[in-house]
């Protein structure tokens, strides 16, 4: 069964809310792994529309290139912060304390406020005419067959 990033946020918050005892001292890290797969599903999602094939990098290179293709700064910065602080949560160190509920609910907070964003990033697209969207960079010099025009 596969969750939506919708999905897996509401699992990781019902971890956080109803700790049982059958999951004591495993949720923290159940509700991170599922927070820092909603962000990485997010943001394959955002390059396939905003930048295809970006996908395909390592996590780090698309968490520097994310402020370009979300152009919101601010979020891309939480975005990239919550998923190095989910990754450090997600492994096992016998000499640190799993992450704490706050931790993980305002995890949570980035995730959903990602997956709004490419929600209206994507819907900005679709509805964008063809000459609203950005043009391709121009190649420089002049191009092969034609002369510089003289001036004169």
């Amino acid at each position: 069964m596969t969750l939506t990033p919708s999905e897996m946020c509401q699992q990781a918050r019902l971890l956080t809310m109803r700790p049982g005892a059958d999951t004591a001292g495993l949720w923290p890290r159940a509700a991170a792994v599922l927070l820092r797969q909603c962000i990485e599903h997010e943001m394959d999602r955002l390059w396939s529309f905003a930048a295809p094939g970006t996908e395909k990098a390592s996590t780090r290179a698309q968490l520097i290139a994310l402020p370009f293709a979300l152009r919101d700064n601010d979020l891309a910065g939480r975005a990239s912060f919550t998923w190095w602080t989910l990754t450090v949560a997600c492994h096992y160190r016998h000499c640190q304390p799993p992450a704490a509920k706050e931790q993980l609910d305002q995890a949570g907070a980035v995730a959903r406020e990602l997956t709004a964003a490419v929600n209206a990033r994507q819907a900005s697209r679709k509805g964008a005419a063809p000459s609203d969207r950005r043009p391709r960079p121009q190649r420089e010099g002049p191009r092969s067959g034609s002369a510089p025009s003289p001036e004169g």
